[in-house]
């Protein structure tokens, strides 16, 4: 199943792609610049969702016209990778989390093409999904199976009192980018799953803040296993038959 690879903050290598090329992809929406290449001899990709310098904050991703470059250039399924803060004491700074369920409360996104109402009601592909934890299981590598992801608009953190209201409403993990992602995906009939790393607990939770940089030394801290695992799904993937993306 042809699958593309969406790297998130920190996560910018390629050198698991052999023949990279860059590919600039004109959409109704704007331009997607994605990087093709081959995995194994499979046809493959990655897409830099903040740009590859991360110049772009997540309220200014062009959400629309990378999920469209992906779906004009035939791709039937895209794992992502993502940065969040965490909730729950029992989800660390540094654990790998798979997400089955999100809440979204962003304000200010363009996030649907209007070509219909797309059912949500699971909004991470399950067999995919499915794929990544047998995944992880082989290769041993520790991974929280489940968690509501809520998507908030950014790019400000959140207060603490927010925090405890999330805490209250059940969420697990919280970020900027995937609850937009998951529904453009599920609209075009794309496979999603996203594979969240905690780099944070949520603000006033812990001494350390939200920050950037941090999210970024905690992501190049484990990054090997995090990158393992990304890749190796990946590879499943693109051995895997197409999956019903709807369920």
């Amino acid at each position: 199943m042809r699958t593309l690879l969406v790297g998130g903050t920190g996560f910018s290598d390629m050198d698991y792609l052999q023949d990279v090329r860059r590919e600039t992809v004109r959409t109704p929406f704007g331009g997607a610049v994605l990087y093709l290449g081959t995995l194994d001899g499979m046809e493959s990709g990655f897409l830099a969702r903040h740009g590859m310098e991360h110049d772009r904050l997540a309220p200014q991703v062009n959400y629309r016209a990378n999920i469209w470059a992906a779906h004009e250039l035939g791709f039937q399924a895209i794992i992502g990778t993502s940065a969040v803060a965490s909730l729950r004491d029992e989800i660390g700074v540094g654990d790998l989390v798979l997400p089955d369920q999100l809440v979204d409360l962003s304000k200010h996104r363009d996030d649907s093409f209007f070509l219909r109402s797309a059912n949500m009601t699971y909004p991470f592909s399950r067999p995919l999904r499915e794929l990544v934890l047998a995944t992880a299981r082989e290769a041993g590598i520790p991974l929280h199976d489940g968690a509501t992801y809520l998507t908030v608009e950014g790019p400000r953190y959140e207060t603490a009192a927010e925090i405890r209201l999330f805490q209250r409403w059940g969420m697990d993990v919280v970020g900027m980018t995937n609850g937009t992602e998951a529904a453009l995906c599920r609209e075009l009939g794309i496979c999603y799953v996203t594979i969240a790393l905690v780099t944070n607990m949520g603000a006033g939770l812990s001494a350390e803040g939200p920050d950037l940089q941090r999210h970024r030394e905690v992501t190049q801290a484990n990054l090997p296993r995090y990158k393992q695992l990304a890749i190796a799904s990946l590879a499943a993937a693109l051995r895997a038959e197409k999956m019903d993306c709807e369920s």
